[in-house]
């Protein structure tokens, strides 16, 4: 359509995760001719080629510091008569602002997940420093859920209105869907068939805990000898994760299998989910296993609060803490009245709340007031 508004998205990776995926599917729910997408990430993983089902993509790396680059993306911006510029990660957040106000564009930004304790003490305050400059270039800093609007607020990330909080959501009724009719053997993932199965998916980084449900496994395998795991995902801290499983005698007790598309596939598998993360934005996985009737446990941090009312549609463990994971795992194994009561208030909570139907509108009202906001100043 000639009034199609011409949105450009920016991702630091087109690999599997919550980040390219959320995109990729909000994206998908919004009304197709009123919306033109051109995409701009590095060809390094499956979503490269599917967000080729829904518009125009670019190989463009945007995780390094080159000149080339951001005159490359300026030319792209002006090529293809881009009204609206949304980033997504560190990388594109100041590419896609920094190109947004030399070329006169809106710039939208969205944190998938604000991560300053990972920084040492002089790399946090440049951080921050950069991020609260970037924020004045920006028409608006999206949070996808209420907690990272808070942690934001609390650093004093952006200017007072200038953030919103647009959750992350999911098509539960595709998720179980696919789930069911496309489920994974355990002969295929080299699961032995007896015994319990917990799980967890995520990237093999310190921030997502893994370590912790590794140690936390060891420690439920004292009460449940046959109890199997799977670590789904890979990443920079997989060898010395697979290290500590032999340290804590879980070597063969522990899968881990890589990154596997569509990794829903596995919940009817899985007897608990398991998220030991220390922190997120909004964890698309325990979602999905909400909406699959998968009983969670994840640790108690301000994103999975958001998520779940302990004791109603999950269990909240301590952080770092492997040993209260294991035994908020272990009371879910042992009570299959409460996985049940769990599992019903889960799947109900996310289908109430979380639809990506929800998340794909707000997204297109917003991308219509900041192409009007352009077209208002230009008048």
């Amino acid at each position: 359509m000639a009034d199609a508004v011409r949105v450009l998205q920016l991702l630091v990776s087109t690999r599997l995760g919550g980040g390219p995926r959320q995109v990729f599917e909000t994206l998908r729910h919004v009304p197709r001719g009123y919306f033109e997408w051109v995409l701009a990430a590095p060809d390094d993983g499956p979503y490269f080629a599917r967000f080729g089902e829904i518009g125009a993509v670019h190989r463009l790396r945007l995780d390094r510091l080159r000149p080339t680059t951001f005159f490359g993306l300026v030319r792209l911006i002006r090529a293809h008569g881009i009204d609206v510029i949304h980033s997504h990660g560190k990388g594109p957040g100041l590419y896609g602002r920094l190109a947004a106000h030399v070329t006169g564009r809106p710039a939208i930004h969205t944190f998938h997940g604000i991560h300053v304790e990972k920084y040492a003490a002089p790399a946090a305050r440049l951080y921050l420093g950069l991020e609260r400059a970037l924020a004045r270039l920006s028409y608006a800093i999206v949070n996808v859920s209420e907690s990272e609007a808070r942690a934001g607020e609390s650093l004093g990330l952006w200017p007072a209105g200038r953030a919103l909080v647009i959750r992350n959501g999911i098509d539960a009724a595709a998720t179980r869907a696919l789930a069911r009719q496309q489920t994974l053997s355990r002969d295929a993932l080299g699961v032995p068939d007896t015994g319990p199965l917990v799980a967890s998916i995520a990237r093999l980084d310190s921030v997502k805990g893994v370590d912790i449900f590794v140690r936390a496994v060891a420690a439920l395998a004292g009460r449940h000898p046959s109890v199997q795991a799977l670590v789904v995902g890979t990443g920079r801290e997989e060898a010395r994760l697979r290290a500590l499983a032999a340290d804590t005698g879980t070597e063969g007790r522990i899968l881990f299998v890589g990154e596997i598309p569509d990794a829903v596939r596995i919940f009817p598998l899985i007897d608990v989910y398991v998220s030991a993360s220390r922190g997120e934005g909004l964890p698309l996985a325990v979602l999905e296993a909400m909406a699959c009737d998968v009983p969670v446990v994840a640790t108690r941090i301000p994103a999975h609060e958001e998520l779940i009312v302990d004791g109603r549609t999950g269990l909240l463990a301590r952080p770092d803490d492997p040993a209260d994971l294991a035994e908020k795992a272990s009371r879910l194994l042992g009570d299959g009245e409460l996985r049940v009561r769990l599992r019903a208030c889960a799947r109900e909570e996310v289908d109430r709340r979380y639809g990506v139907a929800t998340t794909a509108m707000a997204l297109e009202r917003l991308y219509r007031t900041a192409r009007d906001s352009r077209l208002t100043n230009q008048s």
